[in-house]
């Protein structure tokens, strides 16, 4: 397992860049600052839960910040046996195949930004929320999606089974149900549809993301 954090430019948002050699599995996370936050911590400690490694060797960028992050997960999760490794002295990232994954989240990133500005005929700037939510959906397609040597996805790889489901574009204008406690009953003349935009997948329920002016839902 790798993680790095690349030099973001000015008014850009600060993203983690983790990648398991195991399954070929990205993920990119936006977070509030760099170095050590309760949100950073938490969120890559259930990321590598979710992997379901027993030991991992966990290999970071040299930066202070980023090796302070790395001994915070490390002693919020001991379940996960993680074993610290860094990288040579004098080296930037971790090694080049962490720098080769960063290059293929940041192509992910620009396409659906530029798929957003041109869908809504406007610049979305980058300190957006919904640009939250388009960080986290790219690794979600490069997961699902993009084909490795062996014929196979990194979701395949982790789940058993080649991702099937359609899914709409990123920003796309969609109706969906709003999720509902199964001892709720509906009025009948209430409208079952709602208007919202698509912004990525849940990944423990593979539940769809929609954005409203109210916030963001799990929906159908």
């Amino acid at each position: 397992m790798f993680i790095s954090q690349p030099e973001e430019e000015a008014n850009q948002l600060p993203i983690l860049a983790m990648k398991d050699r195991t399954t070929r599995a990205l993920d990119a996370i936006p977070v509030e600052a760099k170095g050590v936050t309760q949100h950073a911590v938490k969120v890559v400690a259930a990321r590598l839960t979710r992997l379901g490694h027993r030991k991992s060797v966990f290999k970071t960028d040299v930066e202070p910040a980023i090796l302070a992050l790395e001994e915070e997960v490390i002693s919020a999760a001991p379940h996960l046996g993680l074993i610290p490794q860094e990288p040579p002295k004098g080296e930037s990232q971790s090694n080049g195949e962490m720098e080769g994954a960063v290059r293929e989240i940041s192509r992910q990133v620009r396409c659906l930004k530029d798929a957003l500005d041109y869908r809504y005929k406007t610049i979305v700037d980058s300190r957006h929320p919904i640009m939250t939510w388009l960080v986290e959906h790219s690794t979600a397609l490069l997961n699902r999606f993009s084909v490795g040597r062996d014929g196979r996805t990194a979701y395949e790889l982790i789940y058993g089974k080649p991702y099937r489901r359609p899914l709409a574009e990123f920003g796309e204008k969609i109706w969906y149900q709003p999720l509902k406690p199964s001892s709720s009953r509906q009025n009948k003349m209430e409208p079952r549809w709602h208007e919202g935009l698509f912004v990525g997948i849940r990944e423990k329920s593979d539940e769809a993301m929609v954005m409203t002016p109210k916030g963001v839902f799990r929906c159908r």
